[in-house]
């Protein structure tokens, strides 16, 4: 069943014109639409709410421990590597997920549909917490993060499309329905690192690991059982390759993974310099989408000059990010050595702390998104907002400056590493909320999502640079590290703001 509509349009030289907008939603589809069963919310939204909540207790369950993986010796149950090389290892596996959310919108558009691809993803998910779980060593390390990385990214790409699929265009429940989807995943954030940690702690790494793959394999099943009540259009492809293209990606992938196992063997690529590597990726793919978006003629004049504009943001995103995403590496290695995490006769898990920081980020978002509402059009600008969000990250890491020529170990106090977690926090939620909405409101009509796009490619740079940085920690002379942290997030937020006046006036011009 179809519903097709007529839009009057008037065209330059004074003739009317009648456009026939053929729109096709189906019954099933028109049932969701209208339905409120939950919270006044279309029912499926549940469904996926399921799914991302699993997701992202697996992801943040695995990123909260893997540094102590990689570092912990052999007789710990770790790898035994250097803390400087674990630290790049995770800041690569972070922006990789970043940078394969392209790869999981273009999976998704070409070739299988939104509720196939986010399906494949959510497998390669598990299989990678299962090669975590069950083949220690640097083979089963190499598979997990393969799998894991670009099974997040093809579920982080396409949950979000199978949501806003249940409303009609200009919903007006449609942002109140993706306040319920993201808290899917702040709740998942904030219970994966407490759960998965007390696993590591308790039983052992593989255990941990597996309780990861446990939970995602449950949000497998529920969607398994569920799927069938999504939208048809989820099962679309929105613009498939036709039938001599589609060998073209597996020759490709094959280029790449072979390029790859080449760099490995030579030595070219290794698990010391793998962030140096994504970080030029990222750098280069930024460079050439740019390239592509300010050559291209079908782009005006305005959305040319309001693209230049995000250029600031772009690069402020990266570097809160960088910031921001040590607290999977270098401060998780610094929990574990530096941290007094003792209550009473209890240790607190390493991974509790990264807890610390999602559970702030769930408690604090309701004020801040209060007091946005009550200021209304007196608030900051997107652009200003950003500006807001690097001091507070920078003050995040001088909060340890009086704790960096500790004697004795392990001196620092656990409620000023939660002062830093909650300052981390709040940075990220300055920032976070409005990057894809500056990112949609410059890109230029032609280039929609490939803007929204490299958005997240600069989370991806900022990952990947939180690595590089974390590499220039030295646990025996701390103060340059922490002071420079600081700097950076000082001096970066203070030029956003001295720009983002006249940035925010070109990326708002209208045609």
């Amino acid at each position: 069943m179809s519903e097709t509509t007529s839009v009057n349009t008037h065209e330059q030289g004074g003739e009317d014109l009648t456009r026939v907008v053929d729109v096709r939603i189906s019954a099933k589809d028109r049932a969701i639409m209208e339905d409120r069963r939950f919270f006044g919310q279309p029912m499926p939204l549940l469904y996926i709410f399921s799914l991302e909540f699993w997701e992202r207790f697996s992801f943040y369950g695995l990123q909260s421990i893997l540094a102590i993986y990689l570092y912990f010796s052999v007789t710990e149950g770790g790898l035994g590597l250097s803390p400087g090389v674990a630290v790049g290892i995770v800041a690569a596996y972070g922006g990789t997920v970043y940078v394969a959310t392209l790869l999981g919108a273009w999976v998704s558009d070409r070739l299988f549909g939104t509720e196939r691809t986010v399906f494949y993803s959510a497998v390669m998910v598990v299989i990678g917490h299962l090669a975590l779980a069950f083949f220690p060593g640097m083979g089963g390390l190499l598979v997990a993060l393969v799998f894991t990385a670009f099974g997040g990214g093809g579920v982080k790409a396409n949950a979000a499309a199978l949501v806003g699929a249940l409303y009609v265009e200009n919903s007006q429940r449609k942002d109140a329905g993706f306040v319920i989807y993201y808290m899917s995943i702040t709740i998942g954030a904030g219970l994966g690192p407490i759960l998965t940690g007390l696993a590591q702690s308790e039983l052992g790494f593989h255990y941990g690991f597996g309780l990861a793959a446990i939970g995602m394999t449950l949000g497998i099943i529920i969607y398994i059982f569920t799927k069938k009540h999504l939208p048809d259009s989820a099962t679309l492809v929105p613009n498939p390759l036709s039938p001599k293209a589609r060998w073209t990606p597996l020759f490709v992938a094959v280029i790449v993974i072979a390029a790859i196992a080449i760099a490995l063997i030579t030595g070219i690529l290794n698990f010391g310099n793998v962030s140096q590597w994504l970080t030029g990726i990222s750098i280069l793919l930024i460079v050439l989408f740019y390239g592509v978006f300010l050559t291209s003629k079908q782009i005006t004049k305005v959305e040319r000059s309001r693209t230049i504009a995000f250029i600031p943001s772009l690069v402020s995103t990266a570097i809160l990010f960088a910031l921001n995403f040590q607290i999977f590496g270098l401060l998780a290695t610094y929990t574990d050595t530096s941290v007094n995490r003792m209550i009473g006769n209890w240790e607190m898990p390493i991974s509790w702390v990264i807890g610390i920081y999602a559970v702030c980020i769930t408690a604090t978002a309701p004020f801040l998104s209060a007091l946005w509402t009550k200021l209304r059009n007196r608030q900051p600008s997107s652009a200003f907002k950003l500006g807001l969000g690097l001091p507070v990250m920078g003050l995040a890491f001088l909060v340890y400056l009086p704790f960096a020529n500790a004697t004795e170990p392990n001196a620092t106090p656990l409620i000023w590493v939660s002062v830093s977690m909650f300052l981390i926090g709040l940075g990220e939620l300055l920032v976070g909320p409005v990057g894809v909405s500056l990112a949609t409101t410059v890109a230029p009509k032609a280039f929609k999502a490939q803007t929204i796009g490299v958005y997240y490619l600069s989370i991806a740079l900022g990952s990947a640079l939180s690595g590089v940085l974390g590499q220039f920690y030295d646990p025996a002379n701390q103060t340059p590290y922490w002071i420079t942290m600081g700097a950076i997030g000082f001096v970066a937020g203070a030029a956003q703001m001295a720009i983002a006046k006249p940035t925010t006036r070109r990326m708002l011009q209208s045609d």
